[in-house]
């Protein structure tokens, strides 16, 4: 406040989650106006966590989402469906379809093997992501005018996730931007972090923003050097050329060597988060070293396939390395997945692929809070040559 010189009223940031790498959700008060930073949740959907929410409720002018997954937007059913919150809703196209089935697989995964949840039910999710969220294109503009004063927000690439946004703000003379969870990486199918939008305007011209809210930055995996696949280990295979950064060189040669030692891979990953990059890596690798295909790979969710047939239909929210492959072989794309096959059930799983065998299992539950990942982490702890692999 006293960098911008201005009223304790012109800027305020309350902070609701107290943990804001397990959950996102703030509220900035920008010129008079207040505005709910993300509605995320934990896995355990706890009503108590809101706790420092509900209050606020009511003096809230807009609501903005940046990505798609329960922790950025998990409790928006709950907060809309309960309370009387009127004010608009807004986010990227693939942010509010790939947000409504991230809700209805936690909801589903809580209730396999445990009681039913009280906070809200898969019509709940239904019905408010149908009517009350206003989805926007990147670089699209949305103003909404109270009290005279007018609020700018428009959604620009993150870079992290299908149609996930940082987002700047305009209210009278004030500007800011909220950017979590962005990356400036290229991925598979991905561009990264727009990041010209958060230079100055020109050369020698001071910031443009007043206020950056932003979130600790998660590690990110180096590059490989030039020439690094050589060095691999030798006991691996030529999969391991797909790997692109360290990280996932890593991940590779050590879900290899677990499978050729007997033991499956289980991997919990949030439904419509990492999941489409891990998939195209994976598809890489098994397409590099055809011996691998004796190992299968599944994704175990009740929504898998509309996760899939949504990301499929977003081709312009890609990066340009697919578009370009897409342009010049024509029908080709990315997520038509050859060495990958979808299970809705855990019993569907089992009956093609016998648990004592080995083979890589994505499923959702992240931190194994309920559902198929919960089961499966149970039923394979038991047996030593097993990996786990937890990626926040």
């Amino acid at each position: 406040q006293a960098k911008l010189g201005r009223s304790a009223m012109d800027f305020a940031l309350l902070p609701i989650s107290k943990d804001s790498l397990e959950w996102q959700c703030s509220i900035l008060k920008l010129g008079g106006l207040t505005v709910l930073l993300n509605c995320g949740w934990t896995e355990s959907l706890d009503p108590k966590l809101l706790t420092p929410l509900i209050p606020h409720l009511q003096e809230l002018d807009l609501i903005v989402l940046t990505h798609a997954d329960v922790r950025h937007l998990g409790a928006l059913p709950y907060v809309l469906s309960k309370y009387p919150v009127s004010c608009p809703v807004v986010c990227t196209e693939p942010v509010c379809r790939l947000g409504e089935l991230s809700c209805v697989a936690c909801l589903e995964d809580r209730e396999k093997y445990r009681e039913a949840s009280e906070a809200y039910e898969v019509d709940d999710v239904l019905r408010i992501f149908m009517s009350r969220l206003t989805t926007l294109k990147y670089r699209e503009t949305f103003r909404i005018s109270v009290n005279g004063r007018v609020l700018a927000a428009c959604p620009y690439p993150a870079g992290s996730h299908l149609g996930s946004a940082f987002w700047t703000l305009h209210c009278g003379s004030l500007s800011a931007v909220y950017l979590v969870d962005g990356t400036m990486r290229q991925g598979r199918y991905l561009d990264g972090l727009e990041v010209q939008r958060l230079r100055p305007v020109c050369t020698g011209a001071a910031q443009r923003w007043d206020v950056l809210v932003t979130a600790p930055v998660p590690s990110m995996g180096l590059a490989l050097p030039q020439g690094a696949h050589q060095k691999a280990k030798p006991s691996t295979s030529k999969a391991i050329s797909a790997a692109r950064t360290v990280r996932e060189q890593c991940f590779l040669e050590e879900t290899i060597s677990t499978l050729r030692k007997g033991g499956s891979v289980l991997i919990p990953a949030d439904v419509a988060g990492w999941i489409p990059e891990a998939l195209l890596l994976f598809e890489a690798a098994w397409g590099q070293d055809r011996q691998l295909n004796t190992y299968p790979v599944c994704w175990l969710s009740s929504v898998g396939d509309m996760v899939l047939d949504q990301v499929k239909t977003r081709l312009e929210y890609m990066g340009h390395e697919v578009l370009e492959a897409f342009e010049s072989r024509i029908g080709h794309h990315p997520f038509v997945l050859k060495s990958i096959r979808i299970f809705q059930s855990l019993e569907e799983l089992i009956a093609a692929h016998p648990l004592n065998r080995p083979k890589v299992i994505f499923t959702t539950s992240q931190h194994l809070e309920g559902g198929d990942a919960r089961e499966l982490f149970f039923r394979l702890s038991a047996e030593p040559k097993t990996l786990l692999w937890l990626l926040g």
